[in-house]
């Protein structure tokens, strides 16, 4: 019985062997091109190195099959050594060479694009479901859907300042920073950044890094109650009592959503504050 080779001399693997290369072989790309047709960023390599053994083990039988050589007895104790198959299978050995590799080529790499682009397309998606449930305090399903949409953009700004925010409401202030300057790192001019950074700071005991975050906040939107009322927050856990009121007032003047003027009314009193008194505040700006 012929052994198991790899020379493509007489002895390599039998017809049946080569037979079941093959078609593992082609089994293998087949497989590999339909994971890329719904793989994810990470599932993406694996699926290439399918590809590729799957090559390798198509190729392997159809050299054999081109080159691989029998001895043969032609008589008074001579051999000839003649090839194994007959032209006209090897002669489809080398198109088909040429077109295995090609064809785990074109369509990885058309799949590939296809699958960026469907990919890309559930960023926003993701985006908008994370920040609904922000504002409905379901923040484990908000950081599910912000965190898949990174794996696809990790990059995004916008993504990295909501699921900073979220980080935050959850107590975790060190994940909530990272995300925060990563998201000022790619867009500086993303306001909201600064502003969930200021809450964090400020929650941390970091007055002066939160209050210049908030500042830098109120640099570009003046009038902001919101910014305001967290910055009258942080004046007044640092000690500046009469600065914090002002900020307060001036968060009355600005607006009546209880939200907002119902608080700063609250900080008002205790600070025993003679102000503008909510609701008869002015009216909230649009």
């Amino acid at each position: 019985m012929n052994g198991f080779g790899f020379g493509g001399v007489d002895g390599g693997p039998v017809p049946e062997v080569l037979a079941a290369l093959g078609v593992v072989g082609l089994l293998l790309v087949l497989l590999a091109i339909a994971l890329l047709a719904w793989a994810d960023r990470q599932r993406r390599w694996p699926s290439l190195v399918l590809g590729m053994l799957g090559i390798v083990a198509g190729e392997y039988a159809l050299n054999e099959v081109r080159t691989q050589t029998i001895n043969h007895t032609a008589g008074e104790g001579l051999t000839n050594t003649v090839k194994r198959y007959p032209p006209a299978l090897r002669d489809w050995t080398i198109p088909g060479m040429a077109a295995l590799p090609a064809l785990f080529g074109v369509a990885a790499g058309t799949l590939w694009s296809f699958r960026n682009r469907r990919l890309h397309e559930e960023v926003p998606e993701r985006y908008k479901e994370g920040v609904q449930h922000y504002y409905q305090r379901n923040y484990e399903a908000a950081l599910i859907d912000l965190t898949a949409a990174l794996k696809i953009e990790p990059q995004r700004a916008d993504v990295l300042c909501m699921r900073g925010a979220v980080f935050a409401r959850l107590g975790a202030y060190e994940m909530a920073i990272a995300d925060l300057d990563r998201a000022l790192t790619h867009a500086p001019g993303l306001l909201d950044a600064y502003l969930h950074r200021g809450r964090v700071r400020a929650a941390r005991g970091e007055y002066d890094l939160a209050l210049a975050d908030f500042d830098r906040f109120l640099d570009v939107r003046h009038h902001d109650a919101e910014c305001l009322l967290e910055r009258g927050r942080c004046l007044e856990r640092k000690g500046l009592v009469l600065e914090a009121v002002a900020v307060f007032e001036k968060v009355l003047r600005l607006t009546n959503h209880p939200d907002l003027a119902f608080p700063a009314t609250e900080r008002l009193r205790a600070l025993g504050a003679n102000g503008p008194a909510w609701p008869q505040a002015a009216p909230s700006t649009p």
